[in-house]
């Protein structure tokens, strides 16, 4: 059965909470993916309140949050920590993490591995998410073919998110569906897509011509 999710940051707690939450009722979506924002435990009571499940996005290179670099091992621990205290308290189906940027596949692993086992989350309630090769911020990321995403998941015995959004970016081509089978054969938890135009590059503002997300969910994924 598919199931569909809306994404919310953790300081969404205004109208987009409650346009969730009637997007829930009338069976429209079926979870939220929350970002956890840093510092924003002060609203964990709010989506407590909510009656709609979630899965757990921690935060990433935006906030910081790097498993790619060892100097950032604290800091990230600081916010997997945070992360998983709305997973706690949500009751929530995992978290979703990014492998980082600027640093090595391998340091990925062995923090997820270490910072998993100090927090007490099961391995499997771990998601990898796969991005593309350069990040908004021309950022080389960590882990982004399937080479390297494999390397982590046999080493952690994490699951896997599949985002087709950041998958065509890392094509840099309209057909990407042969990249998109190599990452189908890992552990999959969940597919993302957005429901929007997609934009290859910052820099060079170009859009897939007849981009359609929904068609493409269905027919390929």
């Amino acid at each position: 059965m598919t199931e569909w999710g809306v994404k919310l940051w953790s300081t969404n707690t205004d109208h987009y909470l409650r346009a969730a939450e009637e997007l829930y009722l009338q069976k429209q979506i079926d979870y939220i993916e929350l970002y956890t924002v840093p510092d924003s435990l002060c609203h964990l009571p709010t989506w407590q309140q909510s009656g709609v499940p979630f899965v757990i996005h921690c935060a990433h290179s935006m906030h910081r949050f790097n498993l790619s670099r060892p100097e950032q091992y604290d800091h990230n621990r600081k916010l997997l920590n945070e992360a998983a205290a709305y997973y706690r308290e949500l009751n929530a189906a995992a978290i979703i993490i990014h492998p980082g940027v600027l640093g090595s596949h391998q340091e990925t692993s062995r923090q997820l591995l270490s910072l998993g086992a100090e927090l007490a989350i099961p391995k499997h309630h771990l998601l990898l998410e796969n991005k593309p090769y350069i990040t908004l911020t021309d950022d080389r990321t960590a882990a982004s073919s399937p080479e390297e995403i494999e390397d982590i998941l046999a080493a952690t015995g994490a699951g896997f998110v599949l985002d087709v959004t950041h998958a065509i970016k890392y094509a840099i081509e309209p057909d990407c569906r042969d990249l998109i089978r190599r990452y189908c054969i890992f552990p999959m938890r969940i597919y993302k897509t957005r429901m929007m135009n997609i934009c290859i590059s910052a820099a060079e503002n170009l859009t897939l011509p007849g981009y359609s997300p929904t068609a493409r969910q269905k027919k390929y994924l």
